[in-house]
C-alpha cells in the first residue's frame, strides 16, 4: 500500500498534497442519490480511500455528498482505522449562502452537521459570485470588491469561532483574491481551481500570484486532457504525456498528477476504483525531470486555451 501523501504545514495542521474529491463522480446530480440520503457506494469509496492512505477529503454542499462522506468517516473512526486529527476535511459554501452573515454561518453549520464533525479543516467560498444585497439573483451575480470583502469578514468570523480551522476560496480569479487580501485579517489559505496542462498559459498568472501571496493553489480536473475529445484536447500534449509515461513505466494519469505537483499545487483527484486511488498515491514515488516538465509545458502551450468556469471573466485580470 502506498504511504500517505506528503503534506504542507499549515497554521492548524498539515494539508496533504493529494486529496480525494467527492464531486465529479459522486455528486448527487450524477449518481441520482438524493442529498438527504446516504450513498452506500460513496461510503464504501471513502472507507477504501482511507484504507489506501488518503488523509484529505474534499466535498461541498453543492455536491450533495456530505452525508455519505460523513458516514464513511464515522465508520472508519469507529473501526479504529483513522482518528479525526489525522484527516483533513474540506467543504464549500454555496453562492446562495452569501446573502448574510447568518446564512453563511448556517451553511457552515449545515455542512458540519451532515459530516458529523465539530470543525472543518478548510472551508471555501465555492466561487467569487453571489447575490448582492437586495438582488433576487441567487449565486450568479458579479460581486463588488466591497461586497466580497464583507463576505470574507463573515468567513473570518467562522474561523475565529473554530468552525473552520482554515478559510479559503474556490474558482477565484487574481482580481478577486486582490480584493480579499486588501482588507483581510485572515488571508485566504487556499484557492481551488481547475488546473491542468490545457490551462497552463491562462493559469500561470494566477499560480504566480498565489505563490507570491503564500496562498496554496489546489487543482481539480488535473486529468482533463485524458477525457476531453478532439475538439477540446491537444494531440501534441497527449503524445508528450504518453512518451514520458512509457519512459517511466507509469500511466498517463500518474504523469499528469506528478506534473501538477511539480507546479507546486495540491491536487484533488477521485475515482470509483480503489486501484486508481492507490495509483494516485503512488505519484510521490517518482519525479519528472526538468526536460520532461518542459516537454509537457511546451506541448500544452501549442494548443488552444480551454477556458473553464472560473475563467469566465479572465479578461478583467
Amino acid at each position: 500500500m502506498p504511504a500517505p501523501a506528503p503534506a504542507l504545514p499549515m497554521p492548524a495542521g498539515a494539508l496533504p498534497r493529494l486529496g480525494y474529491g467527492t464531486g465529479t463522480f459522486w455528486g448527487h446530480y450524477r449518481t441520482g442519490v438524493p442529498k438527504t440520503e446516504v450513498n452506500p457506494a460513496l461510503v464504501a469509496a471513502i472507507r477504501s480511500a482511507i484504507a489506501a492512505g488518503v488523509r484529505h477529503i474534499d466535498c461541498a454542499e453543492m455536491y450533495g455528498s456530505e452525508l455519505s462522506v460523513g458516514e464513511g468517516i464515522r465508520q472508519a473512526i469507529a473501526a479504529g482505522e483513522i482518528t479525526r486529527p489525522e484527516l483533513w476535511v474540506t467543504s464549500k459554501a454555496l453562492n446562495e449562502s452569501k446573502e448574510s452573515a447568518a446564512t453563511l454561518r448556517a451553511a457552515c453549520a449545515g455542512s458540519l452537521q451532515r459530516l458529523g464533525l465539530e470543525y472543518l479543516d478548510l472551508y471555501l467560498l465555492h466561487s467569487p459570485f453571489g447575490a448582492p444585497e437586495g438582488d433576487d439573483r441567487h449565486g450568479e451575480a458579479e460581486l463588488s470588491a466591497e461586497r466580497q470583502q464583507q463576505i470574507w469578514g463573515w468567513m473570518e468570523a467562522l474561523h475565529a469561532d473554530g468552525l473552520a480551522r482554515h478559510i479559503g476560496c474556490s474558482n477565484h480569479r487574481v482580481s478577486d483574491l486582490q480584493h480579499l487580501c486588501a482588507t483581510a485579517s485572515v488571508r485566504p489559505a487556499v484557492n481551488q481551481v481547475e488546473f491542468n496542462p490545457l490551462l497552463l498559459g491562462a493559469t500561470e498568472p494566477l499560480l504566480a500570484f498565489c505563490k507570491a501571496e503564500a496562498i496554496v493553489l489546489e487543482a481539480y480536473s488535473a486529468l482533463s486532457s485524458l477525457v476531453y475529445d478532439g475538439a477540446k484536447g491537444n494531440a501534441a500534449l497527449d503524445a508528450a504525456v504518453e512518451r514520458i509515461a512509457a519512459a517511466l513505466g507509469r500511466s498517463a494519469a500518474s504523469v499528469l498528477l506528478r506534473w501538477n505537483l511539480h507546479k507546486g499545487t495540491v491536487v484533488i483527484s477521485t475515482s470509483t476504483k480503489p486501484a486508481r486511488v492507490e495509483e494516485a498515491l503512488g505519484v510521490f514515488e517518482f519525479e519528472l525531470s526538468e526536460d520532461q516538465i518542459a516537454e509537457i509545458d511546451g506541448a500544452a502551450r501549442e494548443g488552444k486555451v480551454h477556458k473553464q468556469f472560473w475563467q469566465k471573466s479572465i479578461a478583467k485580470q
